[in-house]
């Protein structure tokens, strides 16, 4: 049996297909899932009304309301149930939108069994971190308040597509990868590849939401350290990482949006030179406060934050210029070039040197 992490854990199957229904259904209750069916969205509405189920599994070419339309009004009214989309019919742009409107995972028919459990296995361990944050934050703002903010930026939304790309590609390598598939791919090869596909996320044109840019930033420390025959379980573990951290982007609460969005402001206006007890200064708000609500609700603290925006910006010139990595080092608030050597080399688990010679490939 699939090792599940929520045992009798309640999944919805809405697709029209009979067939389908049925096989998934015998699939999921022999793993240990209490399953439910619907054969349309307006079905399938009903019985999300009556009983809100952890996942559920949506066919996006549904009859009458389309599986594309009913993903977002689920989203929209139960945030806190996992969805994951399958069709027969992909493409790009539907791709994309599913991502958009909240989507944990998008699956091609005909999909394998174990690819769809270990999917649902990281859909539920996703939104048990996401809830257990989410509590904790609000335990936070219980003590102290919700203090009103101005409001600032919010660019998420194309920052998650850029991290729904990036699971979507990292994806496929580790299904390319596993000892059963039909033309498995070399440990070898799959570490390299592991790394220049999270090298390119992290030097990609747009920019990532700073919490998956951290967790790509581990993920790349994982990678480089890790041995070929650990590739595949390291390539697991960077998806993992990735998917909590587009998870907590997801149950962000406003203050927590506004917040993010002056710290970004205000960390470029000081090029990377601002404590937290100015930030705070600045916007007349409590230390403690800031502190234990970033927390939970970005899984990164005040310094992390503004790490992850200054070496977001030395990655990309890095992997796009030759220019001296001294004056890179600088350029984002740096005064030693020696201490940017080794906070990226303790961060990224290699010199900002192999990074360029990686990255520029």
């Amino acid at each position: 049996m699939y090792d599940s992490p929520v045992q009798a854990a309640n999944v919805f199957v809405i697709d029209d297909e009979p067939q389908v229904v049925r096989v998934l259904s015998y699939l999921l209750e022999d793993n240990g899932y209490v399953v439910r069916s619907a054969g349309s969205a307006e079905t399938g509405l009903r019985l999300v009304e009556a009983e809100q189920p952890e996942l559920i599994v949506l066919d996006l070419s549904l009859p009458g309301m389309s599986g594309d339309a009913f993903l977002p009004l689920l989203r929209s009214r139960w945030p806190d149930i996992v969805i994951i989309c399958i069709t027969a019919w992909s493409s790009d742009w539907r791709k994309t939108l599913s991502a958009r409107n909240g989507a944990f995972d998008y699956l091609v028919k005909p999909f394998d069994n174990d690819q769809l459990l270990l999917v649902i296995k990281r859909a539920l361990a996703a939104r048990s971190f996401a809830t257990e944050q989410g509590q904790a934050a609000q335990e936070i703002e219980a003590q102290f308040g919700s203090p009103a903010l101005p409001e600032a930026p919010d660019p998420v939304q194309k920052q998650l597509a850029s991290a729904q790309d990036f699971l979507s590609d990292l994806s496929s390598l580790i299904i390319a990868a596993k000892e059963n598939s039909k033309e498995p791919l070399p440990a070898s090869a799959l570490k390299y590849r592991l790394l220049n596909l999270i090298i390119g996320a992290l030097t990609a044109r747009g920019e990532l939401y700073r919490p998956v840019f951290w967790a790509l930033a581990r993920s790349l420390r994982v990678a480089a350290s890790a041995t070929s025959h650990d590739a595949f379980d390291a390539a697991n573990h960077v998806h993992q990482m990735t998917r909590n951290a587009v998870e907590l982007v997801r149950q962000r609460r406003p203050n927590t949006r506004a917040l993010v969005g002056h710290i970004e402001a205000q960390v470029r206006a000081a090029n990377g030179r601002l404590t937290l007890n100015q930030f705070c200064k600045t916007l007349g708000l409590n230390r403690t406060y800031v502190s234990r609500l970033l927390g939970p609700d970005t899984g990164l603290n005040f310094r992390q934050w503004r790490w992850a925006i200054l070496m977001a910006a030395a990655v990309r010139r890095l992997a796009t210029s030759n220019e001296n990595i001294r004056q890179i080092a600088f350029s984002v608030g740096y005064e030693h070039a020696g201490q940017f050597d080794r906070d990226f080399a303790r961060a990224f688990g290699m010199s900002p040197a192999q990074f360029r010679r990686l990255a520029q490939v």
